[in-house]
């Protein structure tokens, strides 16, 4: 995954570099047509007037003739109506009213003022900036995550197995030290005479206890560290 990720970073990266330089060689190769190229040149590079302003453009200059020939002809207009009624139902001055209305608000609409801000938006910041720095911390996440940090965890916790079984080594160790010891006292009293005891008896025994003893706290602080 991280692998796929960085190639396409890479791929980003290279493209973004110079981005307008891209967008028009696959504008040239896909769409042979010159409004289309011509078109997509004004919105990224700026250096060719706007094809679909031209049109607009165009169609206001015609709505103009037609406004300048109506009132050339109006005179002829009114006699035929004296003879054809609907012909003065027609407005045509506020036909083309709407009409150039309309192409002002479509010039308005194909200007590089409008669609400008959504190419930068789209092209420059969220795939050129935003989709190549995320795509680059994933991959550094991703890297430290699995080549630094998952070594040094299971580093730790074999380190820690390692440790728990000295201790339960030891632990056993120990038991079997007490057992032992147990076991020879045990041995001890019977073997005894049923003389009364003496003195070095009762040290002896009382060594044994300590010793029992301190055994005893080896392995219970031992067991609470495992």
């Amino acid at each position: 995954v991280a692998a796929a990720e960085l190639a396409v970073g890479t791929a980003l990266s290279v493209v973004c570099v110079d981005l307008d330089h891209y967008v028009m060689s696959y504008v040239n190769e896909f769409s042979p047509n010159i409004l289309v190229t011509n078109t997509a040149r004004h919105y990224v590079v700026g250096d060719v007037y706007n094809p679909l302003e031209e049109l607009v453009d165009t169609g206001t200059t015609i709505m103009n003739q037609v406004d300048d020939l109506y009132d050339e002809f109006r005179l002829v207009v009114g006699l035929v109506g004296m003879t054809c009624l609907p012909i003065f139902s027609f407005k045509v001055l506020e036909l083309t009213a709407t009409a150039r209305g309309l192409l002002a608000q479509g010039r308005a609409l194909v200007s590089a003022e409008s669609i400008w801000p959504y190419y930068k938006q789209i092209a420059q910041d969220m795939v050129c900036h935003d989709l190549t720095s995320t795509i680059g911390f994933s991959v550094f996440f991703q890297v430290a995550i699995c080549l630094i940090l998952f070594p040094m965890t299971m580093i730790h916790i074999h380190h820690l197995f390692v440790r728990k079984e000295e201790m339960l080594a030891e632990e056993e160790m120990i038991e079997r030290a007490i057992s032992k010891r147990r076991f020879e006292m045990e041995m001890h009293k019977h073997q005894r005479e049923p003389e009364p005891e003496d003195q070095n008896d009762w040290d002896s025994d009382w060594d044994s206890d300590s010793e029992i003893s301190e055994l005893s706290d080896r392995e219970a602080s031992t067991r609470e560290v495992v």
